[in-house]
């Protein structure tokens, strides 16, 4: 149970890790905690690990900071039309590689991905890595095909779509949206989505998994939940956080109607 903890739990190894890594490169002050001192302050229990009753603060600030890098960097609603760009993208190219699989824009590198989707084997799945890909849309922004040339140069010239929050009210203007797009020439199916941004900060008990919250040693013996030491986490405690948008190419905004729609609703609060 230990390991299983190290490697899939509310505080594991890669939760830990990636918070810092993407917190340096966004360069985001959210993500940076005391990892140092968190895994000085781990001791192991015949269940798996606790923490010393000193580190509350230091896994507190963890908590937190995760908490904020998914409200703040991953929720960001341009990563995520960055997201669908490139979604909307490769869906392109795997239509354009179903119809002739020898154009010289899919060279040997960029093959598998096309070629066995879901069952694309380790070695080749490793090779496609940024560069491969970045050398692909490279190619693509010259392609004869002009929507796969306009997605890849938005792509890389950091052009994303832009979006609206997705509710009851704003749900209503969605096919007015969809009509301005097709009026300006766009084709839905690559110019639009929805995207789900969905988080659950910590939990106390996990129903699904069984799994208890993290928990802390006194020198006594006795223990404890975060959520019952620090009022911080448990004003976050099971709530789960949701953004669902729609999105939509930034030309159209230029409508004062849809202008009008954008400022309203593109903010979650």
């Amino acid at each position: 149970s230990r390991v299983v903890q190290m490697v899939s739990s509310q505080l594991d190894a890669d939760r830990m890790d990636y918070l810092l890594r993407d917190a340096y490169y966004t360069g985001a002050e959210y993500g940076r905690y005391d990892i140092e001192r968190i895994l000085r302050l781990m001791r192991p229990v015949k269940e798996g690990f606790v923490f010393d009753i000193s580190g509350v603060h230091s896994v507190e600030d963890y908590v937190i900071s995760r908490y904020q890098m998914y409200l703040q960097v991953y929720f960001h609603p341009v990563s995520r039309g960055m997201e669908v760009v490139l979604e909307n993208l490769l869906t392109r190219a795997q239509e354009l590689y179903d119809k002739n699989k020898n154009d010289k824009m899919f060279f040997d590198l960029i093959k598998p991905i096309f070629e066995y989707k879901n069952k694309i084997d380790l070695k080749d799945y490793l090779a496609l890595d940024d560069s491969v890909f970045n050398t692909a849309f490279n190619i693509w922004q010259d392609s004869d095909d002009k929507i796969l040339a306009d997605l890849a140069k938005r792509f890389l010239d950091r052009k994303p779509l832009k979006s609206i929050v997705l509710n009851e009210e704003s749900a209503k203007e969605i096919p007015y949206l969809k009509e301005r797009i097709k009026s300006a020439g766009f084709d839905s199916k690559y110019y639009t989505g929805e995207n789900d941004a969905t988080d659950l900060p910590y939990q106390s008990y996990s129903p699904k998994t069984g799994q208890d919250g993290i928990k802390f040693i006194y020198p006594d013996g006795s223990r404890k939940e975060l959520s019952e030491l620090s009022p911080l986490v448990e004003a976050i405690n099971g709530k789960e956080s949701i953004d669902r948008r729609f999105f939509f190419p930034k030309e159209i905004t230029n409508d004062p109607q849809v202008g009008k729609i954008y400022l309203k609703y593109k903010k979650t609060y």
